[in-house]
Parts: C-alpha cells; structure tokens; sequence
C-alpha cells in the first residue's frame, strides 16, 4: 500500500529533504508550511499526486483542517512528521519572555497540536510518528536556553507517546540531529543579529547536510528506532553524558561555553 505522508515545515530545509527521500519511495506527501512562496516551489518540484498544505502548527484549528484534508485525499495518514520549527539563543539574561513563548508554542505545542490531530487517523492506519527534536534537547548547550527547554521538551513527549501509543499500534520516534547546512538561523528575530552571526558560521562548517539527515532519519524510522541520532559525534556526546556526567561532561561542556561566549562576542 502507498504510504501517506504529512509533514509540517515542509517547505525548506530538512522538511524539504524528508519530503524528497519519502516521494522518491513512492508515497504520497502532503507539504505544509506557514510560508507560501516556498511551499509552492515544493509543489512544483514534486507535483501530483503530492500536496501543499498552508499551516500554522501554533493553532490547533488549521492542523485538524490539514489531517482532514490529507485524509479525504489520500484516503487516510500513515506517517505524522512534525518537523517545523525555529532557533533561538543568546545569555539567559537577554532572552525576552516574548522569545520564550515564540519558541514554545511552535516547536513544542506545535508538535502537541499536530500529534493530537492525527491520533485517530494514525490509530486507524496503526501509523507512525516522527518528531523532529534536536541534540539540544539531549546535550544542553550554553547560550541556546529556550531551545534547549523547548527541545527536551519534544523528547519527553514523544517517549511518553511512545509508552501511551504503543497498545494503538502508533510507533514513535524523535529525530535528535546535531549541527547540519540548513537555513534554521534564518527563523531568528531580527534583534538576534548575534546569535544569527553564530549560527551561521555553525551551518556552514556542519559535516552533515539536510539531506544526510533525511536519509538517517528515513532509515532511523524504517528500522523501528525510538531515540534516532544522525549525528556519529552526537551519538558519543549522549553516550558521555550518560557514563560520564560529573567530570568528562561537564569539562567538555565548560570549554564548549567558553567558546561560544567568545564566538558570541565576536563582530558578524
């Protein structure tokens, strides 16, 4: 049976590449994204039978619209891909409240919203769930506070899914990459110029692609894995922090906010 695909942030970045790596099996995916210009490239790029979605995941209203409309088109959902999603960052001191809510009701409630709405037709396809986190919701670093929250937060979620799903039939995974090329720094505030600056020179030195991590993450679901790290580097760092907390992490930690101080005080 042709699998049926939803993705939110489906228009650029890693959600584009997981939109690719899913059509090029043959699925049918919908796209959706709050941006209109990208999500209609991505349409054409992909074309029929594929969809693209216009969705804000912060309101729970337009995600039932979306489910229901992939539903009545594909005849049903078999894989929920919450990918959408933005940076933050910067000392705990400047980030603002407002910051904090940004970042909270789109890559936490987001992911929330999107899970609640499909539940019933993943339950009926006994589907999957793919939730897109971050090393940062394993490995905290320095100067990504609200990022960080809002990330583990995904993780916690999506292992009590996992728990609470499982006698549904609904497997779910959380995707946990590290730095790769992507454009995510470009969904920071413009009072984040620095932070902006960081990220940047970040992406841009990153080993991985968001298309390596598509494809790890596609093989990661394929294979049943719960906790999917992408990332070789990554994969030591959770593997240290769990052996070693109190003196090998934490030392490696410290140099690593030495770093980005120094990064962060460095001009653009």
């Amino acid at each position: 049976m042709t699998q049926r695909v939803l993705i939110s942030g489906g228009a650029s970045g890693l959600g584009r590449e997981l939109a690719r790596a899913y059509a090029e099996r043959g699925a049918k995916v919908a796209i959706a994204d709050i941006h209109a210009e990208r999500l209609a490239e991505v349409q054409a790029e992909l074309g029929a039978p594929h969809l693209a979605l216009e969705l804000d995941v912060t309101d729970p209203a337009q995600w039932q619209t979306a489910v229901a409309r992939v539903c009545a088109e594909f005849g049903g959902l078999d894989l929920l891909v919450n990918n959408a999603g933005i940076a933050t960052g910067g000392p705990v001191e400047q980030e603002s409240a407002q910051a904090w809510r940004r970042i909270l009701d789109i890559n936490l409630l987001g992911v929330v919203y999107g899970c609640q709405a499909a539940l019933a037709a993943l339950r009926e396809s006994r589907g999957a769930i793919l939730n897109v986190a971050s090393m940062a919701g394993l490995i905290h670093p320095p100067m990504m506070g609200s990022y960080n929250a809002a990330k583990a937060a995904v993780v916690a979620y999506s292992e009590t899914l996992l728990f609470e799903l499982a006698d549904d039939g609904i497997a779910v995974h959380v995707l946990c990459p590290g730095f790769f090329r992507t454009n995510l720094h470009e969904s920071l505030p413009p009072e984040s110029d620095a932070m902006r600056a960081v990220l940047e020179r970040i992406f841009d030195r990153a080993k991985l692609s968001a298309t390596d991590v598509a494809r790890a993450a596609v093989a990661g679901v394929d294979s049943g894995q719960h906790l999917i790290l992408s990332h070789p580097e990554g994969r030591a760092a959770h593997r240290i922090k769990r052996l070693f907390p109190s003196t090998l992490y934490r030392k490696l930690m410290r140099k690593q906010t030495a770093g980005l101080v120094r990064a962060w005080s460095r001009p653009a």
